[in-house]
């Protein structure tokens, strides 16, 4: 799995096995994670027992928590320029 590590920027993400996170802190969270968000989807995604209720509240939640996410990838404004290999790129502090 990939993890943004606490303190550093995103492009310092690695990608790291279980195995080598169950040594860090915060593994416990992770673990909780999982099981309450990934195998819930999982879940969610494959069973055919679970009644349409509930699959759609399902889909609101995500739907919604994916929202939630693309309201932080909005540009506030632009820091800098900058002539990079492809192109103009922009340093941008986002909302």
């Amino acid at each position: 799995m990939q993890i943004k590590w606490q303190g550093k920027a995103h492009y310092h993400a690695t990608w790291e096995t279980s195995t080598s996170l169950s040594a860090c802190r915060g593994y416990r969270r992770l673990e909780n994670y999982y099981r309450k968000i990934v195998l819930e989807d999982i879940r969610m995604s494959a069973a055919t027992d679970i009644p349409p209720e509930e699959k759609e509240k399902w889909n609101l939640d995500r739907e919604r928590d994916v929202d939630a996410l693309s309201d932080h990838m909005k540009v506030e404004r632009v820091i800098g320029t900058r002539e990079g290999e492809e192109g103009t790129e922009y340093f941008v502090k986002c909302a």
